[in-house]
């Protein structure tokens, strides 16, 4: 399975990333800086090009070295390389994120924005105070034990409107013999994997001693399932809040999106199979070295100790830590990562969750400087434990009075106390000013887990960006006229760990209340005509199928009550599991 910063055990056993040096990061940040220009890995054979991006980054970037900038430098020329060698449109940028301007067509685009302003012109805009949401899969969630979802069988978007009112609630522990394949056999899906095992780890921390709070027990989102066919990924059962009949044309043209983010989102997944390091942090040096310490003669026993703290003293007040410096690159040496979606889950399918919409950005009500900072979100992980995000696309298809919209990102990591625990560093304030200085993260020599920010990436308007969901990102706009309100228009896919099948649209009939009424009426005409008897039975077995139909419209508020609830909670709760934490 993929990695996921869910996951409290995956992180604190250091199996989402390693955690990066400052100077690390600074290069990542000049390769970013480098890869938005117009061109860039056509300049990149420019020597006089070459020769002004040197000047500016040394302007732009505080502490840069020689072999810092020569490194940068010779890795955008191999991703140049790579780059026009494969065609691709996408570049990969802090090891994990993929950002491209053409990966999705102008015409695509456009075909995008005309169906969506259709779809609003029809249906309207389900309206928040932060979002406009057309296309919303928490609007029918799959609740435990009121959901009706179908034990035997799985439904297509040919027929999943004839299914409607049919199926059994089920429960949290039954989910794992529910998730059913296209290819009809039963997979394994654990929605929730429960409180962890009482182990340890490997600094004697008991791991269920914490609360296990990244779990929804009473909802989870429903994506839809996808098949390969004939070298291209097909939507095979209903988007959740998208009638598959009524539109048909926007299925077909998020067919061809989601085609174009399975190779982005191949990058970024592959990459955790690929680790390696461009300043790589072995040991730490500090200068002047403390050399053995000679105690002066004559000296009494009772004053021994307190000479030699003294004089640690004041080497700590001098000395300076020796940073590593990156070699010569080389890409023999960087490990080709083993992984292709198509290859490996062709045969079995993927699931992806669909949100579309726009985000509303409120003028600011404060005035002075601070206005230029303007609508920062919250930091979050994409969806829950038992809906088994592992990597999101997101494709900004236009911006309203909105000048710069980009992403921040971190990681959360031990890293900082597996490099403690591999020096065997014994003073705190010791290590403590190393993780300052070398990581850029404070430590209290407590808490398991600490942030690192890496750094922040452009998401304008025709751009697709795909991350794995080991990283926590915040959105940060910035209005044009900061007298009118903004809006972005975002189309975002989560792509399920394809390693496993969750309970998806193909296992739970539609559950709007719209969607069922037509055919109610039908039935309703046909038992008012005069019909042999042998047919008027069949509509009354029909009905009596259906028992109820959808969830009413008074059942469906409270079940968005309860859902609003627990995601409030589970957020409150992961905030103060973090509280201790540390970032930059």
């Amino acid at each position: 399975m993929f990695p996921s910063g869910l996951d409290r055990k995956v992180v604190e056993q250091g199996g989402c990333d390693r955690f990066h040096t400052l100077r690390e990061i600074t290069m990542m940040k000049m390769i970013n800086t480098v890869t938005e220009q117009d061109d860039w890995h056509l300049k990149i054979s420019d020597a006089k090009w070459v020769h002004r991006c040197k000047l500016d980054l040394k302007r732009r970037v505080k502490d840069v070295t020689s072999p810092m900038l020569k490194w940068v430098l010779d890795e955008c020329r191999w991703r140049a390389f790579l780059f026009r060698q494969s065609g691709s449109t996408s570049t990969l940028v802090f090891d994990a994120f993929v950002k491209s301007d053409n990966q999705i067509s102008i015409e695509l685009s456009e075909r995008l924005k005309e169906l969506v302003k259709t779809l609003e012109e029809k249906f309207g805009r389900q309206e928040s105070s932060t979002s406009q949401l057309i296309v919303d899969p928490s609007r029918y969630p799959l609740a435990y034990g009121r959901t009706r979802v179908l034990l035997d069988n799985i439904i297509n978007i040919d027929n999943c409107l004839i299914s409607i009112g049919k199926g059994t609630p089920i429960f949290l522990h039954e989910a794992n013999r529910t998730a059913t394949s296209s290819e009809d056999h039963l997979q394994t899906a654990p929605t929730s994997p429960g409180p962890p095992p009482p182990e340890y780890d490997r600094w004697g921390h008991r791991i269920e001693s914490k609360p296990y709070s990244w779990c929804d027990e009473n909802f989870q989102l429903l994506p839809c399932d996808l098949s390969l066919q004939n070298g291209l990924w097909c939507i095979t059962s209903y988007i959740n809040d998208l009638h598959p009949v009524q539109h048909r044309q926007l299925y077909t043209t998020l067919e061809e999106i989601i085609n174009q983010c399975v190779q982005p989102w191949n990058e970024c997944l592959a990459q955790w199979s690929v680790r390696w390091n461009r300043v790589p942090l072995s040991r730490v040096v500090f200068t002047p070295r403390l050399r053995n310490l000679v105690v002066p003669e004559g000296l009494y026993d009772d004053r021994v100790l307190d000479w030699i703290d003294c004089k640690v003293d004041q080497w700590r007040e001098r000395r300076s830590i020796k940073f590593p410096e990156p070699g010569e690159f080389d890409s023999s040496k960087i490990p080709k990562p083993k992984h292709n979606l198509v290859e490996k889950f062709g045969h079995s399918g993927m699931q992806v969750l669909v949100q579309l919409g726009a985000v509303l950005l409120e003028p600011p009500k404060t005035s002075g400087p601070e206005r230029r900072v303007l609508n920062r979100g919250q930091w979050h992980l994409q969806g829950h434990l038992n809906e088994h995000i592992c990597a999101t696309a997101v494709y900004c298809y236009g911006l309203d009075n909105v000048v710069s919209h980009y992403f921040e990102f971190r990681q959360r990591s031990d890293e900082g106390k597996k490099v403690l625990d591999s020096h065997g560093y014994e003073h705190h304030q010791i290590w403590a000013d190393v993780c300052r200085e070398v990581f850029g993260y404070q430590m209290n020599g407590d808490d398991l887990t600490v942030f690192q920010r890496l750094g922040h990436i452009s998401v304008g308007a025709g751009r697709l960006v795909a991350f794995p969901n080991t990283l926590e990102i915040r959105s940060v706009y910035l209005l044009r006229d900061e007298s009118k309100p903004g809006h972005c228009h975002i189309l975002t896919l989560c792509l399920v760990d394809p390693h496993m099948r969750i309970i998806s649209t193909a296992n739970v009939p539609p559950q709007q209340p719209k969607w069922w009424a037509p055919r109610k009426q039908l039935i309703h005409v046909l038992l008012r005509s005069k019909l042999p008897q042998e047919l008027v039975d069949m509509v009354l077995q029909n009905l009596r199928d259906l028992a109820d139909g959808p969830m009413s419209p008074e059942e469906h508020k409270s079940v968005m009550d309860d859902f609003l609830k627990s995601r409030r909670k589970l957020e409150s709760n992961q905030k103060k599991e973090l509280r201790a934490s540390k970032t930059t």
